[in-house]
């Protein structure tokens, strides 16, 4: 036991060892005045449609004046075609075309393209739906960062040992990693990035069995000094349970982890091929998964079973064909068996992440109490970025405040997440509460919505209207919140006439003349729920917004100058 304790010790002082290695590395990128280093010539970061795509613009546009990222990359937006969702896959197609059409398919055979998926409502992580996760911010000791530097600091040894071509990486996923070893992506076709990891995360994954499944994980055990390498897969499997994987040989001999994917690489050609293809399926009319739609038809023992026995005829003919076109590509894996995978595509896991994962917060340094005046705030092991705290205030455990003002005498609860507030004086905060305000412009006048979860609500649950109020809101069904059989409530005050319900398009929200009084109606919320009678004080409010309205009435701008705001009083 104490050897298998030491052990792990051993692999979180590498993996942050490594990671600051990379972030000096980073450091020296932004201040290299001389030659162009070997790293991308493009990134594309991937929109939701072209609102959100502005609001990306701006954001990067801040970032380059204030010499965040390296100033010789070209960084790009591309917001999804109109329509219907066409998914990662369906995003980076159009991506390719894009850059193609726009800058020729000379230039596309001479770059070394980085595209960062980031597009979509993050329903999972609502603080991110107005700005987008991939400019999440993660309060690093020397100055907080945002998922994109952390992804470019990441991958930063990738471009220097790859060919021309794209690497495709998701935004919302911390991976550290030890990276030595005899491997790089100069060869033809594609090239995936695997770890080993449980069958509990490889449900929700891709995994790949290998021509020699003994090989790898047995050189890394007789010989740990040379922890990655590559490997041959002849076949990939995705979203599967855990039976299937252990049916079809995924499990690591001796073990009982898999290979599980996290990025991957194609070369120029295999990138003019996908071009040529989505010229002849466009506009895509069903979704295409990028890792899943990509990879399956790759290695010698591909199996067509996933189209042959999809239930969407459209979806399984864009499958079929792509299929043949990506058949017998050449396919290769570097596994890296020294690894720790973090996703943070929720509000729950972001915060166990910044809080509790203590590999990752020593591996990029992260501060408790970054750019925040405080007073004399009672604060436990709690996250504090560019905010301003009141006297006399308690922050307890687990919880995260960013870009917040509190007044004087405000107490919160645990494993909390507030975002863009103005909380007023005493005001209470029960633990597992996520509460975040949005600017919006509604018929030309600025107003203000608070939007209040729970840490673990489901805002993407939809069921039918005859049991909407079965839903759940702050940890409680909707039928006791609302104080059902007193008020009268219908599926109509609160949704949309047609169609399914669920949280996100609930209109749940006031929307106020202020920051400060926007939040004083969430508090309220909050009271009014313990009380079971929610839909009596909604009724006292003109305008209701839902999550789905604030997506639309949203001043991403706005946001952005008070968070500015905010950091320049910190930093000053």
């Amino acid at each position: 036991m104490l050897i298998l304790h030491r052990r792990v010790q051993l692999l979180q002082m590498t993996l942050v060892d490594c990671t600051r290695e990379k972030f000096s590395k980073y450091e020296q990128l932004l201040n290299d005045a001389g030659q162009k280093p070997e790293f991308w010539d493009v990134v594309v970061i991937t929109a939701r449609d072209d609102s959100q795509k502005s609001i990306f613009d701006y954001q990067i546009s801040l970032k380059k004046q204030r010499h965040e990222v390296p100033s010789f990359v070209k960084y790009i937006v591309i917001s999804d075609p109109p329509g219907v969702k066409v998914g990662s896959g369906g995003s980076t197609l159009h991506c390719l075309e894009y850059l193609a059409n726009n800058f020729g398919q000379h230039s596309l055979s001479q770059w070394k393209v980085l595209i960062i998926h980031a597009g979509g409502f993050s329903q999972r992580f609502p603080s991110q739906s107005v700005l987008g996760k991939v400019f999440l911010t993660l309060p690093c000791s020397k100055y907080p960062i945002q998922m994109l530097e952390a992804l470019l600091m990441m991958y930063i040894s990738i471009p220097g040992k790859m060919n021309y071509g794209v690497f495709i990486a998701a935004s919302d996923v911390i991976f550290l990693f030890n990276e030595k070893g005899n491997w790089d992506f100069r060869v033809p076709g594609f090239v995936a990035i695997a770890h080993p990891a449980s069958l509990k995360l490889a449900k929700n994954h891709g995994v790949f069995i290998l021509e020699d499944m003994i090989s790898p994980w047995g050189k890394y055990r007789s010989d740990p000094s040379s922890p990655a390498m590559v490997a041959t897969p002849k076949c990939f499997l995705h979203k599967q349970t855990a039976e299937v994987l252990k049916h079809k040989g995924a499990v690591i001999p001796d073990s009982d982890l898999v290979y599980v994917d996290l990025a991957f690489y194609f070369d120029v050609p295999t990138a003019l091929k996908l071009i040529q293809f989505y010229a002849g399926v466009k506009p895509l009319k069903c979704e295409l998964e990028a890792y899943a739609d990509f990879l399956q038809p790759l290695g010698s023992a591909s199996s067509v079973d996933y189209y042959e026995q999809s239930s969407y005829p459209e979806k399984a003919r864009v499958q079929q064909k792509l299929f043949g076109i990506l058949n017998g590509t050449p396919f290769k894996v570097v596994i890296f068996h020294e690894a720790q995978f973090n996703h943070l595509g929720t509000i729950s896991e972001y915060l166990h992440h910044i809080c509790g994962n203590a590999t990752l917060r020593s591996a990029y340094q992260f501060a408790n109490h970054h750019g925040t005046e405080y007073g004399d705030a009672e604060r436990l092991d709690c996250s504090l970025i560019h905010s301003v705290l009141g006297e006399r205030s308690c922050i307890e455990a687990g919880t995260v405040i960013e870009y917040c003002i509190l007044e004087e005498g405000v107490s919160i609860g645990r494993n909390c997440l507030l975002s863009n507030l103005h909380v007023p004086m005493n005001a209470v905060i029960p633990s597992n509460t996520f509460i975040h305000t949005v600017t919006l412009l509604v018929q030309h006048e600025v107003l203000y919505a608070t939007c209040v979860f729970g840490v673990n609500d489901d805002l993407k649950r939809t069921l039918p209207r005859s049991c909407a109020f079965e839903l759940e809101f702050l940890n409680l069904p909707l039928t006791s919140v609302l104080g059902i059989g007193t008020s009268e409530c219908t599926t109509d005050d609160l949704w949309p006439a047609n169609g399914d319900c669920n949280l996100w398009t609930a209109k749940l929200f006031p929307a106020c003349s202020s920051r400060k009084q926007s939040c004083e109606a969430a508090l309220l919320t909050i009271a009014a729920i313990k009380e079971n009678g929610l839909f009596t004080f909604l009724r006292g409010f003109t305008v209701l917004v839902s999550m789905e309205d604030v997506m639309v009435l949203k001043t991403g701008t706005s946001m952005l100058d008070f968070q500015l705001g905010l950091q320049s009083k910190m930093l000053s």
